[in-house]
């Protein structure tokens, strides 16, 4: 019954009859080869491979090699349907949290609010049947070390690590991060939820990307213990999940050239030097609401200096989106002069190819403002 409820929801969304009978089968192994699920849905290991691409760029499934054999996986229905949920729905509204949906539903036109209800029960309706079918208990995070060949591996990896965390989260993250954000940050605040201490030191640059909206919802709301370093300043990018485990980034650009981008280890000598890379980075960070606080001040003049020089109102708010979402800002530029708000430095493109907002301080601004301040 839940096979054909699945099958049901997820023709409903679009997808293909085989990728369907894939991720159906998929749900209820701990882990399978490819010639393994070919044997038991019947169908040739070309055809297979082909949606099998599909069901990893959807992030609901992974890959992993186990003695020498490569493996696929279904990933926890209800974390990753709920990511893909979030994603689509950023799309359309922007939100800082559940409760702010239903009004930013209600504001689209009423085409665009049908077919976004539409879309979030029918996924809902997918994460159901699927967690009912759900038998998976298969994760990469426990072997003593596992690499990521790639992007949507290293968030992969992450996430499941992060989901097993008991206590305390540990983050360092210098720009450019991962994409699949959505899947990464769900993981987060599920375990957030679940009462996790999340501390994290970021970049400024991340800072002024995320948006200064975001950043308050994540300090305020959230209560993530956020502080902030210059992007020179994080010399290594990590996780630390409790004592058990430590995800490292190896690649700064993170570019998919078939290397080892990432790894995650359980190795106690290399997770206590972690922490001490943390330790360290953490006592030299400025807290986050400081330099939120700097960042509002010089928002304001930002806004304020474009109403000086003339700019219209729709460009005014498009500024004050960028200042509040960052790259998360759906507000189009469409019609508006761009390049003069380029030439003029209000904006700046930022590290994922996105405008920005181009505030008149800086790191350096902000240590010498929380120095003068606590001396």
């Amino acid at each position: 019954m839940s096979q054909v409820r699945l099958a049901e929801t997820m023709k409903e969304a679009g997808f293909s009859d085989t990728l369907i009978v894939i991720y159906g089968f998929l749900l209820t192994q701990e882990q399978a080869t490819i010639i393994e699920v070919s044997r038991a849905i019947k169908l040739d290991a070309e055809t297979i491979q082909r949606e099998v691409k599909s069901l990893l760029q959807l992030q609901v499934v992974a890959f992993d090699s186990l003695r020498g054999k490569y493996v696929l996986f279904a990933l926890d229905p209800v974390l990753v349907w709920s990511a893909f949920i979030k994603g689509r729905t950023w799309q359309f509204i922007q939100t800082l949290g559940e409760d702010d949906i239903e009004p930013a539903i209600i504001s689209l036109p009423d085409d665009h609010q049908a077919a976004l209800r539409r879309f979030r029960t029918t996924i809902n309706a997918i994460q159901l049947a699927a967690s009912a079918l759900y038998q998976g208990s298969y994760s990469v995070t426990g072997h003593r070390w596992r690499d990521a060949i790639d992007q949507d591996q290293m968030g992969q990896l992450l996430a499941q690590a992060i989901q097993r965390a008991k206590s305390t989260i540990q983050a360092a993250s210098a720009s450019p991060r991962l994409p699949h954000v959505a899947l990464i940050w769900e993981s987060i605040l599920s375990k957030v939820k679940n009462k996790v201490a999340y501390r994290r030191v970021a970049d400024f640059t991340e800072i002024v990307e995320h948006g200064l909206d975001v950043i308050r919802r994540d300090i305020e709301v959230i209560g993530i213990d956020l502080r902030v370093l210059d992007t020179a300043d994080i010399t290594k990018k990590f996780y630390l999940i409790d004592s058990a485990l430590v995800v490292v980034f190896h690649s700064v650009g993170l570019s998919n050239d078939g290397s080892a981008i990432g790894r995650v280890t359980d190795q106690a000598q290399i997770i206590s030097r972690y922490k001490g890379y943390f330790s360290n980075h953490y006592s030299n960070a400025i807290p986050g609401q400081f330099v939120l606080s700097q960042l509002t001040e010089s928002g304001e003049r930002l806004l304020q200096n474009a109403r000086s020089n003339g700019y219209s109102s729709d460009v005014l708010e498009w500024l004050e989106c960028l200042i509040g979402w960052g790259t998360f800002c759906n507000k189009s530029s469409a019609g508006l002069d761009v390049k003069k708000a380029i030439r003029d430095n209000f904006v700046h493109i930022g590290t994922t190819g996105k405008l920005v907002p181009s505030y008149d301080i800086d790191m350096g601004h902000v240590r010498l403002k929380w120095q003068s301040r606590t001396a």
